[in-house]
């Protein structure tokens, strides 16, 4: 009785209760309770392993996947990138359709109004002196 008291007040953790007055079954029971507690922390410390070995190209990949500053230069490299290789290619070409003349009464879609379309290409000519 006196061990349970203390267990309840947190004694029984620290080692200060009397074993001297549990009876022997208690006292194999919180033995191998402790034994078996010991023995788990042990087999289940490698789940736990707040630290793990890396090596230099493992470092730089976490570095550059979790660093927001990196994440941005990245960026701003594959942006100057692409717009090297835009710089390369002809702009798109253009085409117009365009309708003039329209009025809202007593109106002949073919016959009254001015219907343009064309098409235009941008060529960029250089050292054409």
């Amino acid at each position: 009785m006196l061990c349970r008291i203390r267990w309840a007040q947190g004694a029984f953790a620290t080692g200060e209760c009397d074993q001297s007055s549990m009876p022997v079954e208690t006292s194999y029971t919180v033995m191998m309770m402790r034994k078996s507690a010991i023995a788990a922390m042990i087999l289940l410390s490698s789940l736990c392993a707040g630290q793990i070995p890396l090596g230099l190209h493992q470092a730089i990949t976490i570095a550059l996947s979790q660093r927001p500053e990196l994440k941005a230069a990245a960026a701003r490299v594959e942006s100057a990138e692409q717009l090297r290789r835009q710089s390369g290619l002809f702009p798109n070409p253009r085409f117009i359709f365009r309708s003039e003349n329209i009025r809202a009464s007593d109106f002949n879609y073919g016959q009254d109004a001015d219907t343009f379309a064309y098409a235009s290409q941008v060529l960029s000519v250089v050292n054409s002196l």
